[in-house]
């Protein structure tokens, strides 16, 4: 498979908004040197039996790659330079793939993404970041904070709801927004700003929920969910329409 194609596909296709399949990913995965790590991408939306997972990576300072791909009848094509240390595997009843790197090595850092070629298009998730850690990870403390009693006085304007990570690490994180039970879409703006290093060399981090003004108060419950590597499911912080914490 040629790099430059390869390369041309998944700049176009990660930036590409499609309903489905979806791909989900978590945002990181750290390993010592010489560990192993083990990258997982769940999908919905389709039955992985029936079709090929794609590994790419994307390093620092170089462009995307192609690492693998575990095709639907069993069969594994690499890449360039890419031995069996990378191996890739499908668990069907759990809808997912996983790609298994052994003997870790500096120069496997970066970001891999998974991928499905489905309805003659490419679906990618969002990336894991393979890193080696440079210090022990630590758990986000994190915040929801409902808009300002300015905002809410202000007829006709808009509202923002924010989440507040602090104190992890890794410095890898994402999030999702719920209104009631349903994620958050549809003309709201989400947004997130780039993580900061502390002196200490934790990370602080911040996302955001931009709604009309109108729409305050037609929901329950806001909801921020938070994932990072050192929880195995979300990290959920929810407030009430009276902009009331909700454990």
């Amino acid at each position: 498979m040629e790099v430059v194609w390869e390369t041309i596909i998944f700049l176009l296709c990660l930036t590409a908004v499609t309903p489905n399949p979806v791909l989900q990913q978590p945002p990181s995965a750290s390993v010592e040197v010489g560990g192993t790590a083990a990258l997982s991408c769940r999908v919905g939306g389709i039955n992985v039996g029936d079709y090929g997972g794609f590994w790419y990576r994307l390093r620092k300072g170089q462009r995307p790659e192609w690492v693998l791909t575990l095709w639907a009848s069993g069969d594994v094509q690499r890449g360039q330079g890419i031995t069996e240390r990378y191996l890739p595997a499908r668990d069907i009843k759990n809808s997912s793939y996983t790609l298994t790197i052994s003997n870790v090595a500096e120069s496997d850092t970066g970001a891999y993404y998974c991928a499905v070629y489905y309805n003659n298009q490419h679906f990618f998730g969002d990336g894991v970041s393979l890193l080696i850690p440079s210090r022990q990870i630590s758990a986000p403390s994190v915040h929801l904070y409902p808009p300002s009693s300015e905002e809410l006085a202000q007829a006709g304007g808009s509202v923002t709801l924010s989440c507040l990570a602090e104190g992890f690490y890794p410095g890898h994180v994402r999030a999702r927004w719920f209104l009631d039970e349903e994620e958050a879409a549809g003309g709201l703006s989400a947004g997130a700003a780039e993580a900061t290093r502390a002196e200490d060399g934790t990370y602080r981090w911040s996302t955001y929920l931009t709604l009309p003004a109108g729409q305050w108060g037609s929901h329950a419950r806001y909801s921020c969910q938070l994932q990072h590597e050192s929880s195995r499911g979300p990290i959920v912080r929810t407030v009430g329409r009276e902009g009331c914490e909700i454990r």
